[in-house]
């Protein structure tokens, strides 16, 4: 019998193999977050062979050109625009949920137009290709020159302080797997899109952060609850075992006294 023939054990492994496919991912999900931060860095710093890398290799914000053209046209932007003191206070991945609003409606429609064989073949590559998405808010102290339409990972920006250069700006970016690496491939300018809102829309936008950082706040204040609840029970636990041992020693003790007086 070959070892994985068809059995009724076949659609155990099959699950299993399954349910570890989408472990896998969602543990490679947590570093997702760091690979934009370290584009973003590498960015600022001017380490432009370094953010290059970390973008896929079919991303459209590689605008089709090699590594060199594009390092040589950022260093050019760089000598002018001073950029210095990145920031970016706020970077997570997207929740499911948020992520299906950000789906391309034109990408459904040509679902719709496609024979089932076709479907199959969409769904099997879009497994295949499963992305992500991270937001980010970030700053970077800079001047604006001619070069900035030319570089297509340099947003609108949602606000300018004066004084001090400051642009701040609100980008969803989408990962995907190259390789068995996360690499960025592209990215969505959610500050231009929120700038283009009437003022309702922007305050129904900024509720909806305001309850989630309030969530994410209450989901680590309980997280740290259960932490120090699961660490005062622990000392309970270790105390209770120590006052044990003592009076075990106590009690050995005074038998062995008891048995000493005893004998004399």
């Amino acid at each position: 019998m070959k070892p994985f023939a068809n059995t009724p054990g076949d659609d155990a492994n099959s699950i299993f193999n399954e349910a570890m496919s989408l472990f896998d991912k969602l543990f490679a999900a947590q570093e997702l977050e760091p690979v934009v931060y370290d584009f973003l860095e590498a960015w600022w710093d001017g380490d432009y062979e370094n953010a290059y890398d970390l973008l896929s290799s079919d991303s459209p914000l590689r605008n089709g050109l090699a590594r060199d053209e594009w390092v040589a046209l950022r260093q050019r932007w760089h000598e002018e625009a001073q950029p210095e003191n990145g920031r970016a206070p706020h970077i997570r991945e997207l929740d499911e949920d948020i992520e299906d609003e950000l789906d391309d409606d034109e990408e459904k429609e040509d679902d719709d137009l496609n024979s089932p064989e076709d479907g199959n073949e969409k769904e099997e590559e879009d497994d295949e290709d499963e992305s992500f998405v991270v937001e980010a808010y970030w700053s970077l102290e800079c001047k604006e020159t001619p070069l900035d339409s030319q570089l297509k990972e340099l947003p609108k920006a949602t606000a300018i302080f004066p004084d001090t250069g400051r642009h701040w700006f609100w980008v969803n970016y989408t990962l995907i797997d190259q390789d068995d690496e996360w690499r960025i491939h592209d990215m969505s300018d959610e500050g231009a899109k929120t700038l283009a809102l009437s003022p309702d829309e922007i305050r129904e936008r900024l509720y909806e952060i305001e309850q989630h950082l309030k969530e994410q706040d209450e989901e680590l204040e309980k997280e740290h609850k259960e932490q120090d609840e699961e660490l005062e029970k622990e000392h309970k636990e270790q105390d209770e075992e120590l006052e044990k041992e003592h009076k075990e020693q106590d009690e050995e003790l005074e038998k062995e006294h008891k048995e000493q007086d005893e004998e004399l």
